[in-house]
């Protein structure tokens, strides 16, 4: 049922870099090679490095499911929460490229759970960011289920192992947390819980949670904002299938896909079933719009997994990515229309709440069969259009560049906590174009065991000629903040305003950013020294070099680009600056007749890249190590799928 993928900036250099949690052995299936979890520092050009080793996240004593990235203590850089099977474990980042294991002194084992999603979120809204941890089934390597199909052994019913309740921990704001599952009541809800998101749902400025469960009816788990939660799933008509069916929620996300300012969810679910699309007809009540909005004819043949809205177009509308991969290797001999291996789906918002495959548009890797499984989303090249990485079992992951996004207006968001927590989940971002409003929010978890970029990306439909944006931010404290942007295609870092400051309601230009414009030839052509606030943090050096990080007053250094310096890049100055590689500088590509492109020596294996809507890199082909696919643990019948 692994593996997860994040994409985190864990050195604060700028760049998204990418963690994969790869499984492990079990009693019974041994691997040939070491399992190991892999992560990669993203060093510009569309380039890699293993530092796995290093940074000391490579090892782990269990089985290895999911991921959960986020700034627990806030001190500005992000830390790992690795889910599995028995055991969880946290890897505290310690701003150096190393992590620390603090698993116990946190007190967040979760031990004898089979864990599987993890989301951060700050439930009591005290600035430090709790964590829920979805719990699937009780197993046992001792008590394993035998179950056959056309006499061949295959994976058994998950409905063979009972669920068992989600975990909720509370962030202390010492380093460690309590288990507050039974206070809040979450100890009481029992399925098997897959994913996980977390976003306020009723606009009461306390965040929520949607938990997508396997053969168990989904959960809303609505904040009431005294420690305590309660379930209105099936008041809000989201706990079953519009026929009152509990589905095998797998993957979960949450966004505004028909511009009503309302969270809507998708769910993914399995063959025969079709994925779930519920919209937000009014106050806590929700219509399941899977047949009218061409999803369920989209995904009937399909078992899903990780899924995400993105605004792959940047027009203003949320779109759906979605992975995909059956679990049984024989249903191909019982079924002609099911598929062991199946093809991801990109699914274009046409506005009115109706999707559009776009197959044929969006590049060979959507003709293609994966056995997918995690799935996360971010701006790994900070151009503006949203990229994408997904798992596969004894597969090599699949990095898919978004060819489209950056020839669109956007403009991205860097939020910084100061009263709330750093990371600013929870915050809520209004965008005023026109007569039109787009709402995005800074969610917790999201998709099925996989973490995703925290900024926030925001297309700007009709190719627009606006040339100064208005936004509102709402953060986790409840603090609004007005500011207009005068300059699109670029991110803004936007620090929370304290309590003891004036309201802010102001134009930013260089404000907390690096702001820089793209020449016609893809080159920079200028590019503005960062400016800091007060609040800004020292960083400490990343790659134990001498080259400087940081002024006196705790501000990155920016560099003048040199020809060929990646393009675009809003958010903070990369350091030290990363050239574009000489054919990518000088505009050579492949031709149109090579459909696939992968990655450099430097990550280790290849990522496949799909091209035409996903842009295509000229990357050398390479051989793959074996020790960096996300391993599937056994084919022995009745053990983890």
């Amino acid at each position: 049922m692994g593996g997860g993928v994040a994409f985190l900036d864990f050195d604060g250099d700028g760049f998204q870099d990418l963690f994969f949690v790869n499984g492990g052995e079990t009693p019974r299936g041994k691997s040939s090679f070491p399992v190991r979890n892999a992560l990669y520092r993203n060093i510009g050009n569309g380039e890699f490095e293993d530092v796995s080793a290093k940074a000391g996240v490579d090892r782990l004593e269990f089985y290895g499911m999911g991921v959960a990235v986020a700034d627990f203590d806030n001190d500005g850089f992000p830390d790992l929460y690795v889910t599995g099977f028995p055991v969880s474990a946290l890897f505290h980042n310690n701003g150096d490229g190393t992590f620390t294991d603090i698993t116990d002194r946190a007190q967040v084992r979760n031990a004898g759970r089979w864990a599987a999603s993890a989301a951060w979120f700050d439930f009591d809204r005290d600035g430090y960011l709790d964590l829920v941890v979805t719990n699937y089934a009780h197993f046992s390597f001792d008590d394993i289920k035998k179950c056959e199909l056309n006499g061949r052994r295959t994976y058994c019913e998950q409905k063979a192992y009972p669920g068992m309740p989600l975990t909720l921990y509370h962030n202390n704001g010492d380093g460690t947390f309590t288990d507050v599952s039974a206070k809040s009541g979450l100890a009481a809800l029992v399925g098997r819980a897959l994913g996980v998101v977390s976003i306020d749902v009723n606009d009461d400025d306390w965040p929520d949670l949607f938990v997508a469960r396997d053969a168990s009816p989904n959960l809303l788990l609505l904040n009431k904002g005294d420690g305590t939660f309660i379930d209105s799933a099936v008041n809000a008509e989201v706990a079953y299938d519009a026929h009152g069916v509990a589905k095998a929620g797998m993957g979960v996300d949450a966004g505004d896909i028909n511009g009503d300012g309302k969270p809507d969810f998708a769910v993914t679910n399995f063959n025969d079933e079709y994925h779930s699309l519920f919209i937000s007809s009014s106050s806590l009540l929700y219509t399941d719009q899977s047949v009218a909005s061409r999803l369920a004819a989209y995904t009937k043949s399909y078992v899903g997994w990780g899924t995400h809205f993105i605004d792959y177009d940047n027009d203003g509308n949320l779109d759906l990515l979605i992975v995909n991969g059956h679990i049984n290797q024989v249903v191909e001999t019982t079924r002609g229309d099911v598929k062991y291996e199946e093809p991801p789906l990109l699914l274009r918002n046409d506005g009115n709440r109706v999707f559009r495959n776009m197959r044929d548009q969006a590049g060979s890797v959507f003709h293609s069969g994966y056995r997918a499984r995690g799935l996360a989303v971010g701006d790994f090249d900070n151009d503006g259009g949203i990229d994408a990485i997904f798992t596969r079992l004894d597969g090599k992951p699949v990095l898919l560049h978004n060819n489209v996004g950056q020839k669109h207006s956007w403009i991205g968001f860097e939020l910084q906590g100061t009263e709330s927590n750093r990371d600013a989940i929870g915050a809520k971002i209004t965008v005023e174009i026109g007569e039109r409003k787009l709402v995005r929010w800074i969610t917790g978890g999201a998709s099925y065991l996989s973490s995703h970029d925290k900024r926030v990306v925001i297309g700007l439909p009709g190719n627009s000629t606006v040339t100064t944006i208005s936004a509102e931010i709402r953060w986790p404290s409840g603090t609004l903040q007005r500011l207009s942007m005068p300059r699109l295609k670029r991110y803004y870092k936007i620090v929370e305003p304290r309590s003891n400051q004036a309201p802010r309601e102001r134009t930013i230009g260089a404000l907390l950013g690096a702001h820089t414009t793209a020449g016609d030839n893809g080159n920079l052509k200028e590019a503005k020294r960062m400016e800091c606030a007060a609040t800004a943090r020292p960083k400490k050096r990343v790659n134990g070099d001498s080259r400087p990080r940081t002024t006196s007053a705790g501000c990155q250094q920016c560099r003048l680009p040199s020809p060929g310096f990646a393009r675009g890049y809003g958010g903070r100055c990369p350091f030290p600056p990363r050239p574009l590689s000489r054919a990518l500088a000088s505009g050579k590509r492949y031709s149109a007749n090579n459909e696939l492109r992968r990655s450099p020596a430097s990550i280790g294996w290849p990522l496949v890249v799909a091209r035409r809507l996903w842009r295509d890199f000229p990357l050398q082909e390479l051989s793959s190590p074996p020790e960096h696919v996300t391993k599937h643990p056994s084919d022995r019948a009745g053990e983890l799928r």
